[in-house]
């Protein structure tokens, strides 16, 4: 078992395990089951971001964003760390689970990419920017996603008038709609800025340039990201009735979007291979 295998699966079992405790705590109601997550959670952020910390040092970034799976752990340690932070903050009580879960997810996405050949890229040096940029605007889209996701489990559970069951042990929907939104408006501009930096990327490869790139799955998709994020912080911006659930259904849907990019990247882009 190679390194970055053994640190996937060992980051990604501590955060699923401490998304199990947070599940416990929440729905079952367990006492005590914070400093379990916690450790948990701290355990698999050092241990993905160790790995991610060593990778930079010793080869570099822009050799280190041509691995696609040292890039999805980024990804997730950063997600990971989003939901410690939401462990601490009490107007998102709940969501460290959910943000964990998608932790573990991305981990177990990023399996099959060790040992595959890396990506090409120009070795310009600005072009670090666009991994990073990426990192972090699908970090921003996974959080925002998976605060619509609380949303719409909270909202069901209200409908179903189950609310003095899970009274104090979630976040209130406000909360969970303004987080989301917040996410989302930090994440757009990065995702822009990523998808533009991509172009100048291939710009800089003879071999795009002479191709039918722009017809490229990943391509397409991240364009329908980009606009369905567009069209949702339009609507917020300029119609206020296109708020809390049909956001969070759409926050979530442009979520699972950003996943299926990620793995059209690994496994079906040929400008990406």
């Amino acid at each position: 078992m190679t390194g970055p295998v053994l640190v996937l699966i060992l980051a990604g079992l501590c955060f699923a395990a401490a998304a199990v405790v947070g599940y416990l705590e929440v729905r079952r109601h367990k006492r005590g089951m914070g400093p379990y997550l916690l450790s948990a959670a701290l355990f698999g952020v050092a241990v993905n971001g160790g790995y991610v910390v060593w990778a930079l040092l010793d080869h570099g970034p822009v050799e280190t964003f041509r691995q696609n799976h040292e890039a999805a752990m980024l990804l997730a340690t950063l997600v990971a760390m989003a939901a410690v932070g939401t462990h601490f903050a009490r107007a998102l009580r709940g969501l460290d689970g959910v943000l964990l879960l998608l932790a573990a997810v991305v981990n177990l996405l990023a399996l099959p990419a060790v040992g595959e050949p890396a990506s090409p890229v120009t070795y310009k040096s600005w072009f670090v920017s666009h991994g990073v940029a990426f990192a972090v605007s699908g970090a921003c889209f996974v959080i925002g996603g998976a605060a619509g996701m609380a949303y719409l489990l909270v909202h069901r559970v209200l409908h179903r008038k189950r609310a003095l069951d899970l009274m104090g042990r979630v976040a209130s929907l406000e909360s969970l709609d303004r987080f989301g939104r917040w996410m989302m408006a930090l994440g757009f501009p990065l995702f822009t800025y990523g998808i533009l930096t991509g172009m100048c990327g291939v710009a800089h490869r003879e071999d795009l340039r002479r191709t039918a790139w722009y017809l490229d799955g990943s391509v397409l998709l991240s364009a329908l990201v980009w606009l369905v994020y567009a069209c949702l912080l339009g609507s917020l911006t300029f119609r206020p009735q296109v708020r809390g659930r049909q956001a969070a259904l759409l926050a979530t849907c442009g979520m699972w979007l950003t996943v299926i990019v990620f793995l059209l990247r690994e496994f079906g882009s040929p400008i990406h291979q």
